[in-house]
């Protein structure tokens, strides 16, 4: 059999700006961000029957569920307007 081999293209980027990147460098976002999650965890150690490693328990997956959903909300838009074609569009590979 003659495969011919696969060619990868290096260097190729396309010119879409990802909007995740686009909100996460606007102004006041990291402050912002640092005052959520060190309010929040604040929030939880003012539970009184939370030890201190079920509240770093709790930050850290409060805090990646809203990071999923926030850095998603675009997909889940879509999905809200049963837009799937535009979903796969979103996530083409």
């Amino acid at each position: 059999m003659n495969r011919s081999p696969i060619r990868m293209n290096v260097g190729v980027a396309h010119s879409e700006v990802n909007p995740n990147t686009r909100v996460m460098n606007s102004r006041g976002i990291w402050l912002t961000y640092a005052l959520g999650v060190g309010m929040l965890h604040i929030v939880l150690l003012s539970i009184p029957f939370f030890s201190v490693q079920v509240v770093w328990t709790l930050t850290n997956v409060i805090h990646n569920l809203g990071m999923y959903v926030f850095l998603h909300a675009e997909v889940l838009h879509h999905l809200a307007n049963n837009s799937i074609l535009s979903c796969k569009l979103l996530h083409k590979v």
